[in-house]
């Protein structure tokens, strides 16, 4: 898969157990979208890792409690990696109202309350 070197490099470098587990849920974030919505076809890393599908959408795994807007936020969407035909950010935890307000009006489909865990 595409970039998957990326990933792994990006995988070996954090140097504290929080790097490690944000990691690790991005990945399985990923990996259960790809089982169980649609196919990805690319992946990408450092800053944050992110999922392409076969189809242009942007899949951005975050295993955050909770997302609030920020300046830095406003100014990190509209990069030219998350322009895609259909983006799709999965929260683990929550968005505030401002995040996704904000969020929505940029064309991005909120997901909170997801588990990055594997189905038992």
């Amino acid at each position: 898969m595409p970039g998957r070197d990326q990933v792994v490099e990006f995988a070996a470098a954090p140097e504290t157990q929080d790097e490690v587990k944000f990691v690790v849920g991005s990945v399985n974030m990923l990996a259960r979208y790809h089982e169980a919505v649609a196919r990805i076809a690319k992946v990408s890393a450092p800053g944050p890792i992110k999922g392409e599908t076969a189809s242009g959408a942007i899949v951005l795994p975050a295993p955050v409690d909770y997302i609030s807007w920020t300046d830095a936020l406003g100014r990190i969407i509209p990069m030219q990696d998350f322009q895609g035909r259909e983006k799709i950010l999965f929260l683990s935890g929550r968005a505030s109202r401002v995040a996704r307000k904000n969020l929505t009006s940029r064309g991005w489909t909120i997901n909170e309350s997801y588990t990055w865990g594997a189905e038992q």
